[in-house]
């Protein structure tokens, strides 16, 4: 017999596997169930929030690697690109357009001398020519209430902005406070950020081959500028406790060109939602149970912020040996 000294269960060093796999799946999973629980807030044309604040107004943000004026963001991040989310008859905007002193330029691209892309992540408007900084640009559109980050996108240098549905004197302000700083380094509030940590048990769960069966901890950091929030975000995944979920493999889903985003934040016209996605046999992959759920709380010192750590056990049984 012919010994093969090369690694079991892996068929490239680029390929997607079991921790990754959990936290994409995961992210989709919160994304998908908070929106459905309700956790999206619709901007029409006009919408001034108990503040003031007019939340369909969008304003010039600085970004060095752009020439000035041409990224203009909304008060909120992370606007809503996926279809198929009803709750109680209510459904998310799609973004039908930008209007620019009040004439209406259709998305995806604009047309005329006023083209652009949308960063659904980033709740950006990239125009490619710069509009004069004087200008009404408005747009109705979406945003998540409980923005959702994987620890790998939630780097130390990250802004954690508090209030930002509050502070609508920063937000006309193109070079200085929270609003001048890239949407791409803040976190708006609340917040859940995944961390997969070097806590995992692994034992073999049937004869005749290496399949395994694996226990994964992952923790959700919750943070907050309020207790209420937290506390609703804390009890909604104690509830999951137990809970199944289908995990879809990643890899399947970008090869085949259905990843409901492109790689500058844009929409990809043939992506698919994640409810489409574990129900397709193209795109499952295995199951996953949440076997505990453990929650401690985070105490913050001279900052009015809240949060909670919940402790994921994730199971999965591991076959592709």
């Amino acid at each position: 017999m012919t010994y093969d000294p090369k690694f079991m269960g892996v068929n490239s060093l680029g390929q997607t596997l079991i921790i990754n796999e959990l936290e994409n799946n995961l992210k989709s999973f919160l994304d998908w169930g908070f929106l459905n629980a309700g956790g999206f807030t619709n901007i029409e044309k006009p919408t001034v929030n108990i503040d003031n604040f007019n939340l369909h107004i969008l304003k010039p943000t600085q970004d060095k690697s752009r020439t000035n004026n041409t990224v203009w963001q909304t008060p909120r991040k992370d606007w809503i690109y996926e279809s198929g989310v009803n709750y109680s008859g209510v459904y998310p905007i799609n973004i039908s357009g930008v209007y620019v002193n009040n004439t209406f330029y259709p998305a995806p691209t604009g047309s005329g001398s006023i083209t652009y892309k949308l960063n659904y992540p980033e709740g950006k408007v990239i125009f490619n020519s710069a509009i004069p900084s004087g200008s009404l640009v408005e747009m109705e559109y979406s945003y998540r209430n409980i923005q959702v980050y994987k620890m790998e996108e939630f780097p130390y240098w990250k802004e954690i902005q508090q209030k930002s549905l509050e502070n609508k004197t920063g937000f006309a302000l193109s070079d200085k406070g929270d609003f001048s700083i890239g949407s791409e380094h803040r976190v708006q509030l609340p917040a859940v950020i995944i961390e997969t940590i070097a806590s995992s048990n692994s034992r073999p769960f049937r004869l005749g081959d290496k399949s395994l069966i694996i226990d994964q901890d992952i923790l959700l950091h919750i943070l907050s500028d309020n207790s209420h929030d937290k506390n609703n975000i804390v009890d909604i995944l104690r509830l999951q406790e137990d809970r199944v979920i289908w995990l879809y493999k990643t890899d399947n889903v970008v090869k085949s060109g259905v990843y409901p985003l492109k790689y500058d934040g844009s929409k990809n016209i043939n992506g698919q939602n994640y409810n489409l996605l574990v129900n397709n046999d193209d795109y499952k992959w295995i199951r996953c149970q949440f076997m505990k759920v453990n929650i401690s709380d985070i105490m913050f010192t001279n900052i009015r912020m809240y949060g909670a750590v919940v402790r994921l056990t994730n199971q999965i049984i591991f076959t592709a040996f």
